[in-house]
Parts: structure tokens; sequence; C-alpha cells
């Protein structure tokens, strides 16, 4: 789930959208054009003529016997290298240019960068990168700002795996092309998201333990209405024909206590110890397991939840309502650890399978959906959660989020039938956070930012430890008014409610860069890192701090000034 709760139908920002807000440059850059001088298989001029081919009448061209100029033999074997490139002989090419470069003045310096950077051409296409990245380092030591060569030792680093270095030149390359060039755009987020992968997994790998925040267990759970360890202690075992019993819950109740105190760790050991214990009932230790995955979940073990999750789900003689439950988990880890929609999508049809009543699985795909902009499809999926669970509020009031998506722009009428209906729906459930927070969103959309703060405050007011609902109000405040100090200030105080709120350092971080304080931005970021509760959550942050080093990295480098907000 979503830190900021209600946000599960928006869409990310693009990374690269925080960095083109971030800079503007007017410095020129040096563009060699290549021209083919001659034909690749003409031949070699006579320095005489052969008087029987010049026709009766016509006068013969005046040969100069001249020797050609410096200048004259370095273009001609530029060209000839040119024309071997064409041809896909990069050997051939590679020597013309090398002869090109051994004759060419220093001071010919347009001429002599395009000659190694032409050779560095012809090694990418040899797979020499090492030989690239020299060629390429020799023509920007001539013309420091040769987008070509810049461009190309990205790739060559890229392809050395020096992500880090490729960043840099690529967004480089961005800045001088003023963000107009797709294709460059492309790669540098390409760039970014394998860097920021390659650090979140690095990550991953150091962590022993995460502590996750209150407001992500909160929301969380309430995505579960009908999670068995949620339930009274009072459990159907499910085993004796449907005969409710009382089970011995002693270890169980104790780790359930041990969990809403949050020491997580100690909910896992009460857990361990029902699991383990001779005298465990089989639907006890089911619960245990799923209890004790659920810990994981929340601390980012992600590896030791999906055990156990698979041992409930395995185990044919476990209840149904839990085995739902362990299903619907393990979607959840594919989703939010691993992005594998596939096998998420398996695990909540099979939860169909074990029990079509509970009402969870159907909410969890409809939100799968409206990720995705499949707005009939989350309906549909809406639909049936509420025919199970009709007093579902945060269900219902996605529904109505939907139904508002789903309007074909330009149908006014139709936008505020659907605005009316969710406006009354709100009002009539004014104590659901969640609902306050949706239909502010969607007045921002309809651009009503007065309408949008009022639910917003209302939100906050239904919800006031709810440090993202400040920040969503932050960023109303700063589309509708730039209003920059009245959002930090908002933003400050999510901060000060719940220092563990990672949506509020990371749009801090973003402002910064949006201002052009990209070092505080950095020091935003490195606040928000230990806040991310998977590698996709690490692997996001680090795309943002990343792309602001390099940023920052390459105005230091070319002397460029970064304009404030």
């Amino acid at each position: 789930m979503s830190n900021s709760s209600v946000d599960i139908c928006g869409h990310p920002v693009p990374k690269w959208a925080l960095i083109a807000g971030g800079v503007a440059v007017s410095t020129g850059v040096a563009y060699i054009g290549y021209k083919n001088l001659y034909p690749s298989d003409q031949t070699k001029s006579n320095s005489k003529t052969n008087s029987s081919t010049i026709k009766k009448g016509t006068q013969a061209p005046v040969i100069s016997d001249e020797p050609k100029s410096a200048a004259e033999v370095i273009e001609d074997l530029k060209s000839k290298g040119n024309d071997f490139f064409k041809q896909k002989k990069f050997k051939e090419a590679i020597d013309f240019y090398t002869k090109g470069i051994l004759l060419c003045p220093a001071n010919e310096k347009k001429t002599l960068s395009a000659l190694y950077q032409n050779r560095a051409a012809a090694h990418e296409n040899l797979g020499n990168y090492d030989s690239v990245l020299e060629d390429t380092n020799s023509a920007l030591e001539i013309v420091p700002n040769y987008v070509k060569a810049i461009a190309r030792r990205a790739k060559a680093y890229e392809q050395k795996g020096q992500l880090d270095l490729a960043l840099q030149d690529v967004t480089a390359c961005c800045i001088f092309e003023n963000f107009a060039n797709q294709s460059t755009l492309m790669s540098a987020d390409r760039v970014l998201k394998a860097l920021g992968a390659q650090h979140a997994k690095e990550e991953m790998s150091k962590r022993s333990f995460f502590k996750p925040s209150k407001q992500f267990i909160k929301t969380y759970l309430k995505s579960f209405p009908n999670d068995p360890i949620l339930q009274p202690d009072v459990l159907s075992n499910g085993l004796t024909n449907g005969a409710v019993e009382q089970i011995d819950l002693d270890l169980l109740a104790k780790g359930k206590r041990a969990f809403e105190q949050e020491d997580y760790l100690l909910a896992i050991k009460y857990c361990t110890e029902e699991i383990e214990s001779p005298s465990s009932s089989s639907h006890n230790k089911a619960l245990a397991k799923l209890l004790r995955a659920s810990m994981y979940i929340f601390t980012s073990q992600s590896t030791k939840a999906k055990e156990d999750l698979n041992n409930i789900i395995e185990d044919p003689a476990v209840d149904s309502k839990v085995k739902v439950n362990a299903h619907i988990k393990r979607a959840a880890i594919h989703l939010h650890a691993s992005s594998d929609f596939e096998k998420a999508f398996e695990d909540l049809e099979a939860a169909e399978k074990v029990d079509p009543s509970v009402a969870d699985s159907y909410y969890q795909r409809g939100q799968i959906f409206c990720l995705f902009g499949k707005y009939d499809e989350a309906l549909d999926n809406f639909d049936k959660t509420l025919s199970f669970n009709p007093n579902f509020v945060i269900a219902r009031a996605q529904r109505y989020f939907v139904l508002h998506k789903k309007i074909v722009p330009g149908d006014v009428q139709g936008m505020e039938k659907s605005v009316t209906e969710f406006r009354q729906f709100v009002n009539a459930n004014e104590n659901c956070s969640e609902a306050c927070t949706l239909f502010a969103q969607v007045l921002v959309e309809q651009e009503d930012f007065e309408g949008a703060e009022e639910y917003f405050k209302r939100s906050i007011k239904v919800d006031p430890a709810n440090a993202s609902l400040y920040v969503h109000r932050a960023m109303l405040v700063l589309q509708a008014r730039g209003n920059i100090d009245e959002a930090i200030k908002l933003i400050m105080k999510a901060i000060d409610i719940d220092k563990s709120c990672l949506f509020a350092y990371e749009t801090l971080g973003t402002i910064e860069v949006q201002r052009g304080r990209l070092e505080e931005a950095v020091k935003c970021f490195d606040k928000a890192l230990p806040l991310a509760k998977d590698e996709a959550e690490l692997s996001h942050i680090y795309s943002l701090r990343d792309a602001a080093i390099a940023q920052m990295r390459v105005c230091e480098r070319y002397n460029i000034k970064v304009p404030s907000m």
C-alpha cells in the first residue's frame, strides 16, 4: 500500500520532470556535422587527361598540379573514414580516422574533436568500450560541451556498468539540449532507473530490520477488513463442522498484543513459539504463521513472509478464511516487492476460488486495475467488494472515484452529476478521511482548488495524526497559489507529526530541486531512504537522489548556474 493512503489511483511524477524544472541553460552546443565528400567507389584523379575522351569543340578542363593543403588531406582522410563507417567496415574507418588525428594540428579543434568522436563511434560498433572512453575523453578535452561525444561516452559508461558516470553525462546532454531531445530523455530515464535499482538492491542486502511507520500499518490493515488476525479472540476453527469453539490463544494473544504495542520482533518471537509448540493445534499454528508473515511484511522481510504464506496455502487442512488472507497477502508481496503483477493476479484469483465470499480479494484487484487506469475492470471489482461487504466505506469511496475517472472528457453534464453524487456520499461519511481525500483529488482535477482545500482540511480534522494529508495539502497550495513558503510550512508540520513520513521528505526534496537548492534536496532524499519499506520505494528515492546529485555535478563541471524557482 502507498504511504499516502489514498493515492492508490494516482500516477507518479516522472523522475525527469523535476530535473527539467530545475535547470535552464543558454549554453551553445558544439555539433560537428559529417559530410560525404566523395562516393565510396570514386577513383583517384589522374594528373593527365586522355585527349580521346574530350569531345571536339570543347575545351579540356584545367588540372592543377598543386599539392593538396594539409587541411584538405585531413578532410579527405575523415571523409574516407566516414565512407568505410557507412559500409560497416569499422576497422578500416578507424585507420583513416587515426591518420587524420596524427596529421591534424592541435589548433584545429573542431576537426580534431570530430575525428576523435568518429573513431569512438567506430570503436563502439566493435564493442571496444575502453577505446570509446579514451577517444570521447580526448574529444571533450578539446571541446568540453561536444554533445555527441558526451552522449557516446554516456553509452560506453552504461555498457561498462559505470552508471553514476553515465548518468552525469546523459544529464549534461539533457541540459545542453534544453530537455527537448526525446531519445536523450529516454536514455536518462533508463540509466536513472537502473542506477536506482542497483542502489536499492545494495541497501536491501544490508538491512536486518525495518520498523514501519504507524500510518503505514494503519493504512495496510484498512485494506484487509476480513483479516483473521484482526478478528476477536473467539474464532471458528473451520475444522469442526463449523462449530465455534474457544481456542487457546495464549501465545497468539501475546503476539497480537506485542504487535499492537509496535514490538514486532517480540510478536515474531511469540508466533514462533506457538508454531513450534507440540501442544499447539494446527489451526493455531496457521494463525501464528499468518500473524508472523504479517510482521515480516511490515518489517520488509518479504522472503520470510512468503515462506509462511506458502506453508499456509499448501496445507489443505487450513481454514478457508486464513488461506484466502494468505493468498491476498502473497499477492501484495508480488505487487510491491517485485512488481510481478501476473503473479499478484494469480494469487487473487486463487483467493476467489478458495472462498468467493471474501470481499478483500476483489478490493485488492480493483486497486491494481485502478493503478493501470483500467477503470471498467476496477469498477467491476469494487462492485463485487461491496456486494459482499456493503459497509466497506473506503471501497465505496474508491468506486465513486473510479466512476468519475470513467467520464469522457467534455461530458460536462456527466462530470457535474459525478461530482454532486460523490460530494453527497462524502458529506454523509465525513468521518472517513480516505473519502474526503479522494474527493479532494477530484476537485483538484476540476481546478476547484478552494473546494479541494476544504476537503483536505476535513480529512486532516478526522485523522490529524496522518502526516501525509498535510503533504497533500502542501502540494495543493503549491499548485493553486504557487506559495512555496506555505507549502514548506505544511510539510514541516507533517514531519513534526510523524518523523517517519517518507512522503514528506520526498516531496520536500522535490521542491528543493525545483528551487535550485540541490544540496538541500539531497539531504531530504537521504532522510527519506531509511523510511522506504521495500526495494521498489528505495529504488524510487535513490533515483530522485541520484538525479539531483548528477545535476549538481554537471552544473559544477560546466559552470552552469542553477536558477531558483
